[in-house]
């Protein structure tokens, strides 16, 4: 999931809240391009690739 305003992902479903501000009305399915991940986890990424 995504919030358009707030422009954080999770992983959660369309009824969900966003997690920062609170506003159901701009969460939205993140498409794989949008999904951000924290540096460790792109560090560990690319450790892999």
């Amino acid at each position: 999931m995504v919030c358009a305003l707030c422009d954080v992902t999770w992983r959660g479903s369309d009824l969900d809240e966003c997690w920062s501000c609170g506003d159901a009305a701009s969460v939205a399915e993140a498409t794989p391009l949008r999904v951000r991940y924290t540096p460790a986890t792109a560090e560990a990424e690319r450790l892999v690739s």
